[in-house]
């Protein structure tokens, strides 16, 4: 009997109506044709429609491989229910993409800005380069320069926080932004699947 180890993530997005198991889990088996067989068997048709969650379970697709390969063992190592995103493919608008990106940095630099200036209106922030400035020089000639000083430290405090200038990273370590979306997508999962659960047992009970 041949061993199958299959891995399925807790969601995956597809751009294809006919999903396989080969779309949404990673199989590996010795022998490559039940490995080639089983990840072209088809999990969900999906209709015309255009997006779509589905909430998959491990035992599904089991079913659907030992009704279609024989002698096999299913092992999994991965997540025993997990989210398809059916996504449709559509074609990049460049203009489209570029207005999007030049409002919403508008709208999040208009928002920081009025921030910064909140916060350093409420801690008084003249005030304090001012009583900084007669302390070290005994009138108020460096505040400008501490305003310019602030401003840069500011800027690249930010730049080094979020670890990313345009598509690079100065390291490869995820940063707190991606962190938190990661833990926003994880917590959307375990709703939908909680949610379908939720509705199955109600089904039943009627």
């Amino acid at each position: 009997m041949d061993k199958v180890y299959i891995s399925f993530q807790k969601s995956s997005e597809v751009s294809s109506r006919k999903i396989t198991i080969g779309d949404i889990a990673s199989v590996y088996c010795k022998d490559n044709s039940i490995q080639a067989k089983i990840k072209s068997l088809p999990i969900i048709s999906v209709p015309e429609t255009e997006s779509r969650r589905y909430v998959v379970t491990a035992i599904k697709v089991f079913s659907v491989i030992e009704e279609n390969v024989n002698g096999t063992e299913l092992i999994n190592l991965g997540e025993p229910e997990f989210v398809v995103s059916y996504k449709k493919e559509k074609k990049q608008n460049k203009v489209t993409d570029f207005l999007k990106v030049l409002l919403a940095s508008v709208v999040i630099f208009c928002g920081s800005a009025f921030a910064i200036m909140a916060y350093d209106n409420d801690v008084d922030i003249n005030g304090i380069f001012e009583t900084m400035s007669k302390w070290v020089t005994g009138d108020n000639k460096a505040v400008f320069l501490q305003q310019v000083m602030y401003s840069l430290g500011l800027f690249l405090g930010i730049m080094i926080f979020y670890n990313r200038i345009g598509k690079r990273k100065s390291v490869k370590d995820p940063t707190p932004l991606d962190i938190q979306m990661r833990l926003y997508e994880d917590d959307i999962n375990t709703t939908i699947i909680n949610n379908s659960e939720r509705e199955e047992k109600a089904d039943d009970v009627e």
